[in-house]
């Protein structure tokens, strides 16, 4: 499987759909925090420079940058497509149940 964070949106909604064990729900909200990091990211950016947030200008430049979306390549790593869930049921007694 390619890293997620390559694909385009088309091509990850597609992946997503389909019978691949992965992504899942881990590297959808991933995405969806990183996209609503990337809307943070541009206010800060629109408020950078501007005389009348200069009180705040500081706080937006130590804003954090495209976190999230190494999690999603990160988690996705966890599953692999050839690994059959219940494999990972049994690597984890207790904590997956069906």
């Amino acid at each position: 499987m390619a890293d997620l964070k390559n694909l385009s949106v088309e091509e990850f909604a597609a992946v997503t759909g389909s019978d691949a064990p992965a992504p899942g729900g881990g590297s959808v909200a991933a995405l969806a925090g990183g996209l609503g990091a990337a809307l943070a990211e541009m206010v800060a950016n629109l408020t950078i420079g501007k005389a009348k947030y200069a009180d705040v200008e500081e706080e937006m430049k130590g804003l954090p940058k495209g976190t999230l979306l190494i999690k999603i390549a990160k988690k996705t790593h966890l599953l692999k497509p050839e690994a059959p869930v219940d494999s990972l049921a049994n690597a984890n007694p207790g904590k997956i149940r069906a």
